[in-house]
């Protein structure tokens, strides 16, 4: 056995010396290394963080969170030429966050980490970016519904128990008067 893996290798080298010599050009291909980039929503309330829409808005890429949170993009190239980007994560009901000027100097990003996840405040029930009155209006309207009845809003059911009632009001009241400019600035490794 050891012979024989012996001339393989011997036939190996002397073909590639063989073609060396009568000129015959080898190509050889580049290992293309594509950005691996992902990381940790969590949605405030502690609610369920499934669902979350992640967006890279140039070049445009999306993802989606899985229950818990976590979100990596199939990416290529394009996101490689850029020298920032900025993110986008939304989710019905919930106040959108933007993430602008994030430095991509490395090919492996993590926007928020499993011990400390970027955080989606619960509220923006008419998803302008503002937790305010339009908001609180909405809610009344569908105050005291459920699931099952016409006038149920999924976007005003604040804890997803399939009912708008005062847990939801608390939720909302929680948040009132901010907007996507007050978020912080979160962990990006």
């Amino acid at each position: 056995m050891k012979k024989c893996i012996k001339i393989r290798k011997l036939l190996v080298v002397m073909a590639a010396t063989l073609a060396c010599t009568a000129g015959i050009m080898i190509e050889s291909h580049a290992v293309q290394v594509v950005p691996q980039i992902g990381g940790y929503i969590a949605a405030e309330p502690e609610a369920s963080s499934e669902g979350f829409k992640v967006e890279i808005i140039q070049p445009k890429f999306e993802a989606y969170t899985n229950a818990n949170g976590f979100y990596r993009f199939n990416t290529d190239d394009r996101v490689a030429t850029q020298s920032i980007c900025t993110f986008k994560i939304s989710k019905k009901g919930y106040l959108t966050r933007y993430i602008s000027n994030v430095p991509f100097n490395s090919y492996n990003i993590s926007i928020g980490t499993a011990k400390e996840p970027v955080s989606i405040l619960a509220g923006d029930v008419n998803s302008d970016d503002t937790i305010n009155m339009n908001d609180i209006v909405l809610m009344a309207k569908a105050f005291n519904t459920t699931s099952t009845d016409n006038e149920f809003n999924e976007a005003a059911d604040m804890n997803f128990d399939k009912s708008i009632n005062m847990s939801d009001v608390v939720i909302i009241a929680k948040n009132f008067n901010k907007s996507s400019s007050d978020y912080g600035v979160p962990v990006i490794e």
